[in-house]
């Protein structure tokens, strides 16, 4: 569960709304059991919603990164730096939060956020295969059943697997 808080300018006050999220660990017990489906599809949904906070809150964490990074560099290019600076203090002056939310050297990153459905496959394709193929036992049914009965149900399932989940190029 997530509480999302939004300003309501017309009546001058914060409203709030609770929405159930899910995580990777939700989303392949649901494809362990259902496979690639309405159902996955949902729960891969409930992932990806993000509040406003966390989302800026990845940005400023994204920038802050990236100038420590520049700035160990033998010869750090100066006006990259100083443009990331001024990126970062530009979310500071819109979110005076940022900079003390997490702390400057928080040394993990805040939990990542994705844009849509797709953004959280290509984040994490292996794991939603791995589980939507299901166990070896149920694969080598499937198999068998094929042999003896000369389908293709265990090709077709994981051919569906992969199309739900593609391999990011």
């Amino acid at each position: 569960m997530k509480t999302i808080y939004q300003w309501d300018s017309e009546a001058e006050s914060i409203k709030t709304q609770t929405v159930e999220t899910k995580s990777v660990r939700d989303v392949c017990l649901v494809l362990a059991k259902h496979g690639p489906g309405e159902i996955a599809d949902k729960f891969i949904a409930m992932c990806c919603i993000a509040t406003g906070h966390e989302q800026t809150e990845a940005e400023w964490y994204r920038i802050h990164q990236a100038i420590q990074a520049e700035a160990d560099q033998e010869e750090p290019d100066a006006e990259y730096l100083e443009q990331l600076t001024q990126q970062r203090e530009e979310l500071e002056a819109d979110y005076p939060w940022l900079p003390g939310y997490r702390g400057e050297e928080a040394d993990e990153p805040p939990a990542p956020t994705y844009a849509d459905a797709d953004a959280f496959i290509a984040a994490h394709w292996r794991e939603l295969r791995a589980a939507a193929y299901g166990d070896m036992g149920k694969q080598m049914g499937m198999q068998h059943d094929d042999a003896r009965d000369g389908t293709t149900t265990w090709v077709d399932h994981c051919a569906a697997v992969k199309a739900a989940f593609p391999k990011p190029e």
